[in-house]
């Protein structure tokens, strides 16, 4: 008896000190994943911009397009955490055949601005507030819009009488903000790849919104039309040259 009772003190305090440092242990995870519970957690982080997938759905206007004016749409950004140092934003095509195909990737945009305006302009990659814009997949900086094909239904003699057209649906683009705890050492021009490994860490939360873009399918004598009225394609893209998503 006197043998068990000792083995039994002995097992008891084994057992406490096991409980007292998964104690501990658990306490420092919860400080060391804080950021990451922070992130996917329930967030007030909102992002708003002139399209929608959300009802009422908007879809992208022609301007935000290779077809229309190329401009980068307006963003603006509240309610994030209160120690972000800086904003980071990737724009893609989520349903490009290749995957998702990147049209802009921006970082260091300081911590207390809230939006971007309308048409940042592609010529300058760094910006006197430190904000930097990286390279998008068409292997350019700054903002390139959707590109997609436009379909034109063939007549049969100059007729109206249509022939069938494997006409692909509108894609699905996506836009979102990260707030980072840090300013990102990163040079001029960087791919997402190397945004998302820089981001590791120290992403503090995010948020994101979706548009679609899809030009609309015109015939010949449409076609035609733009030609004469604007000059060339009147925004459209010429039918034997495809262009990318």
């Amino acid at each position: 008896m006197k043998i068990n009772g000792k083995l039994l003190s002995i097992f008891n305090l084994a057992l406490i000190a096991t409980l007292v440092a998964v104690g501990c242990s658990s306490s420092g995870d919860d400080v060391s994943s804080g950021k990451a519970a922070a992130a996917v957690g329930d967030s007030d982080f909102q992002l708003v911009a002139p399209f929608t997938e959300k009802r009422p759905k908007i879809r992208m206007a022609k301007k935000y397009s290779c077809h229309g004016e190329n401009l980068s749409p307006h963003l603006s950004w509240f309610r994030a955490p209160e120690d972000t140092i800086s904003f980071a934003i990737v724009a893609e095509d989520v349903d490009h055949k290749a995957g998702d195909w990147v049209h802009w990737v921006v970082y260091n945009i300081p911590g207390d601005i809230t939006e971007l305006a309308e048409g940042i302009p592609t010529s300058t990659s760094e910006f006197p507030d430190g904000t930097v814009q990286g390279s998008n997949d068409f292997k350019t900086n700054g903002y390139n819009g959707p590109c997609p094909l436009q379909y034109v239904i063939r007549g049969q003699q100059e007729q109206w009488s249509e022939k069938r057209v494997a006409v692909e649906p509108a894609h699905k683009y996506r836009f979102a903000v990260y707030a980072l705890d840090t300013e990102l050492d990163l040079p001029v021009g960087e791919n997402k790849l190397e945004l998302l490994a820089a981001m590791e860490g120290h992403i503090l939360d995010m948020t994101e919104t979706f548009g679609k873009f899809q030009m609309p399918i015109v015939t010949p004598h449409k076609q035609e039309l733009n030609r004469k009225i604007y000059g060339g394609f009147g925004g459209l893209a010429p039918t034997s040259t495809p262009t990318k998503p």
